[in-house]
């Protein structure tokens, strides 16, 4: 019996996953830096320093990485990366995205199907 599609709850916690490691990216970069951070900002005449986030899902492999990037001033850029990974690798970590490596495993497994139903079947041999 085929398994059942993943239940969107299923989806929204591994999306409440990657939420929740990216908040603790964040936080863990803006930590390691804070002090730079506020030598930039007492430094700077106008007292404003602009802290930027860029957060990047790859999701074209079996595992779901994620980077977490921080900049600020002109020369300070750091990062944190994450992977999850799927409990069963023939299922992507995030259901309806499906790394390419899965799409083409799938198709190879597709056109054995095929090819095994086009094949005759085997004739039954005579009774004694």
């Amino acid at each position: 019996m085929p398994k059942a599609k993943p239940a969107a709850k299923d989806t929204r916690d591994k999306l409440k996953e990657i939420r929740e490691a990216i908040v603790e990216k964040i936080g863990d970069l803006f930590e390691h830096h804070a002090e730079e951070i506020l030598k930039v900002l007492e430094e700077s005449e106008d007292k404003v320093v602009g802290v930027n986030y860029g957060v990047k899902i790859d999701a074209s492999e079996s595992k779901v990485i994620l980077k977490v990037r921080q900049s600020f001033s002109q020369v300070n850029t750091d990062e944190r990366v994450e992977e999850f990974e799927s409990e069963d690798p023939a299922r992507p970590f995030l259901p309806g995205i499906h790394p390419p490596e899965l799409k083409k495993k799938a198709k190879e497994e597709e056109k054995k199907k095929k090819k095994a139903g086009d094949s005759p079947a085997p004739e039954a041999a005579p009774e004694a």
